[in-house]
C-alpha cells in the first residue's frame, strides 16, 4: 500500500486560506477556541458564529453576536460559506443536522489536538509517511484498512463525509470488537 494512493493534495487549512468563501463557525466553547487559535495561526478569518436554532439567545462569542444557521445562510448564502464545526455529538437529530448543513454548505470538522499543538496536516502526514504505511500493512482485514484510510483523510481535510464512512454499528463494536460481555471490571477515567 502506497500512502500517496489516498493522501489528499491539500489539507483543510490550505483549502480555507485559499478559499474565496467566508469562514463561519458552528458552535462555541473550548473546541471553538482551539479552532480559532489555528485559524489565527494560518491567517484565516472567522467572520461569524452560529448555534443550533434552540440555542440562539442573543449572546456573543469572541465579540460577535451568535446567529442561527438561517441567519448565517441569509447573510452570506449557503454556497458562499465554509462552516467549521466546533463540537461533536452522537445524538441522531444532531447528526442529521450536520448532514443537512453538509448538503447545503462546505462543512468541515477540524481535527485539533486536545492538548499540545501538533496538527495532523498534510505536511505531518508526509513526514510520518513510513509510520502510517507501516500501520496500514499491520491491519489484517479490509474493513480496518477502509476505516484507517477514512480517518487519515478526515484528519487532513476535516471533511465529515470521511467520518461517516468510518462509522461502525455500536452493537457490533461491543459484541465483536470489544467483546464487552467478557469484561468483568472497567474504570471510567474521563475523556482526557
Amino acid at each position: 500500500m502506497n500512502l500517496h494512493e489516498f493522501i489528499p493534495t491539500k489539507d483543510l487549512w490550505e483549502l480555507l486560506r485559499e478559499s474565496n468563501k467566508k469562514t463561519v463557525m458552528y458552535g462555541m466553547g473550548n473546541g471553538a477556541d482551539k479552532i480559532l487559535a489555528v485559524c489565527e495561526k494560518y491567517g484565516i478569518e472567522v467572520c461569524d458564529f452560529f448555534a443550533s436554532d434552540g440555542f440562539v439567545r442573543g449572546h456573543s462569542f469572541h465579540g460577535k453576536k451568535v446567529l442561527s444557521y438561517s441567519e448565517i445562510t441569509k447573510k452570506y448564502g449557503a454556497e458562499n460559506i465554509n462552516v467549521l464545526l466546533s463540537f461533536a455529538s452522537c445524538l441522531p437529530d444532531v447528526i442529521e443536522n450536520f448532514k443537512k448543513i453538509n448538503s447545503e454548505c462546505a462543512l468541515f470538522a477540524p481535527d485539533v489536538p486536545v492538548c499540545g499543538d501538533t496538527l495532523f496536516t498534510l505536511d505531518f502526514a508526509r513526514r510520518h509517511k513510513s509510520e502510517l504505511e507501516q500501520v496500514y500493512t499491520l491491519l489484517s482485514d479490509e474493513q480496518s484498512k477502509i476505516i484507517f484510510k477514512n480517518v487519515i483523510f478526515y484528519k487532513i481535510t476535516g471533511k465529515i463525509d470521511y467520518l461517516f464512512n468510518a462509522v461502525s454499528d455500536k452493537d457490533e463494536v461491543f459484541s465483536e470488537l470489544i467483546c464487552a460481555n467478557t469484561i468483568r471490571r472497567y474504570a471510567d477515567l474521563g475523556a482526557y
